[in-house]
């Protein structure tokens, strides 16, 4: 996954994050660290797509696809608005910076205004 720090454009291996997260969750069942992946993997690919520009519509979907799980995960937990809370600073950051391609921006947007509405306070 893409490194902000390291400022070089390696194409993200969306494939091996996913297995990392799906494997990690099946061997711990700890949704906290579930989350956390998922939002990392969402957030690495966001700074990407800021760093280095527009990519292409199937990237945008690659991480709306993973967003959409994390909020789908949170939204069902009992500890919802606990486990919001935790990340509610990152979210936040990600709505902030979201002037980005191909719808992706708007969809980042809607969902955490949905969350921070739902969940916050």
């Amino acid at each position: 996954v893409y490194d902000p720090k390291r400022k070089f454009p390696d194409n993200p291996r969306f494939r091996d994050a996913k297995k990392v997260i799906t494997e990690y969750k099946k061997a711990t069942k700890d949704l906290r660290g579930t989350l956390d992946l998922m939002l990392t993997y969402v957030e690495r690919g966001h700074a990407f797509t800021n760093d280095f520009g527009d990519i292409d519509e199937p990237f945008y979907n690659t991480l709306l696809n993973m967003f959409e799980r994390f909020a789908t995960e949170l939204k069902m937990s009992p500890a919802r608005r606990e486990l919001y809370d935790l990340f509610r600073k990152r979210l936040l950051k990600m709505r902030a910076t979201s002037e980005i391609g191909w719808g992706y921006g708007d969809e980042i947007k809607d969902t955490v205004s949905e969350l921070e509405r739902n969940l916050h306070g």
